[in-house]
């Protein structure tokens, strides 16, 4: 049962009536105010199984994308253990130009599977032929462990952001504010020309400098060193505000690296394609998460910063597939098996295989299949999908 409204309170009652008349549902529950997510007390008394905080959600994507220079996009499967990490082509990447089948031999260590290029707003799975271009925005699967390997193949600094500059003076500003400030070694700002907001911040921050001006300042851009080695993170509740400050930071003046956040999700493509690095939707990533309890298996939605045009999905590998090699399934050209994790007698984390066309599925494999949004139908013939948790 799902409950997600704007309104908490409604949806806490939602919850609440449908633990007395549905007792054996799951009750998930959208939940803005982070205090109710938090008290257990609140949430085991109202019957919510689930609590989803959509701006909490975006703070912790941010996180997880600032632990990376440059990457577009981050997901993790297995708590961390697998990784898929996304960064755009530039002209200045070596691999730009190169197909598929011709990068793998030229560079074997880290071990990596090229799962998904999104190309002009559109996903699609690659083959050895595929060529890669200026623009491309390619997604790798790797072991996190080997995430600095990826990094240094595509000549991209493996050290960590310095400075974070953020606009806004809401919730979900001062949340990815509180969430960064005592991150070592970074240096967090936040910026909004309300005295009122600004004073309420300074308060509440512990580290992050406070500023009271307005972010979509060229002058206030320059004098805070506001350039290539700065991620701007646009936060401003004010639509308009916060894109003129992003591409401000973005322009030809200043060229930080631009987080844009939004809350209507028909403006990620446009957003995108003005020339964000990364757009972000609170309510594209909270139908991500509730997506994983509508399906029967784990499912990620990769495609949130391009419109929600991927899909990653996870699932414990069924009987008709048992003994049979990756490239005897007859998958369609647009799915794609990228990783799977086997279970080792002795081992309770299992291994984490990159799969080849010639590996056989085994009893109770978890398998990480991708796919573009409008091929997800086409799982169904192929695979009985079933939860794996």
């Amino acid at each position: 049962i799902l409950s997600v409204t704007d309104n908490d309170l409604a949806n806490i009652l939602a919850c609440n009536i449908a633990s007395v008349y549905a007792p054996d549902a799951i009750r998930l529950a959208r939940i803005r105010n982070q205090a109710y997510c938090q008290d257990e007390r609140i949430l085991i008394k109202n019957g919510i199984d689930i609590a989803l905080n959509p701006e909490q959600l975006v703070v912790e994507k941010i996180a997880k994308l600032l632990s990376y220079r440059q990457c577009i996009d981050y997901v993790e499967f297995e708590e961390g253990r697998i990784s898929v990490i996304a960064y755009e082509m530039t002209e200045k990447t070596p691999l730009v130009g190169m197909r598929l089948k011709e990068i793998r031999p030229r560079f074997t260590d880290p071990d990596f599977l090229i799962t998904m290029i999104i190309r002009a707003g559109k996903a699609a799975i690659p083959d050895g032929d595929t060529e890669l271009r200026v623009d491309d925005r390619v997604y790798f699967l790797t072991r996190k462990a080997d995430i600095p390997g990826i990094q240094r193949m595509l000549d991209v600094s493996t050290e960590p952001v310095t400075q974070v500059f953020i606009h806004g003076g809401d919730y979900l500003a001062r949340s990815i504010a509180k969430r960064l400030e005592g991150r070592k070694g970074l240096s967090v700002k936040i910026a909004h020309p309300d005295p009122a907001k600004c004073d309420a911040m300074a308060s509440e921050l512990e580290h992050a400098l406070v500023l009271n001006a307005d972010p979509a300042d060229e002058e206030l851009l320059a004098d805070e060193y506001v350039d290539e080695n700065t991620v701007f993170v646009a936060a401003e509740r004010d639509e308009e505000r916060n894109l003129l400050s992003a591409v401000l930071a973005k322009g030809r003046r200043h060229k930080a690296r631009v987080v844009g956040v939004t809350s209507r999700s028909s403006y990620v493509p446009i957003l995108t394609a003005i020339g964000l690095d990364v757009v972000l939707c609170p309510l594209n990533i909270a139908v991500s998460n509730i997506l994983q309890y509508l399906r029967k298996g784990v499912v990620v939605q990769m495609g949130a910063l391009e419109t929600q045009e991927a899909t990653a999905i996870e699932f414990v590998a069924s009987e008709r597939l048992y003994g049979k090699p990756i490239h005897k399934l007859g998958l369609p050209q647009n799915v794609l098996i990228g990783a799977l994790l086997r279970e080792r007698e002795g081992d309770p984390m299992g291994e984490v295989i990159i799969p080849t066309g010639m590996t056989k599925i085994e009893p109770y494999d978890r398998l990480i299949v991708f796919t573009p949004r409008s091929h997800y139908k086409h799982l169904d013939r192929h695979f009985a999908l079933r939860g794996g948790r």
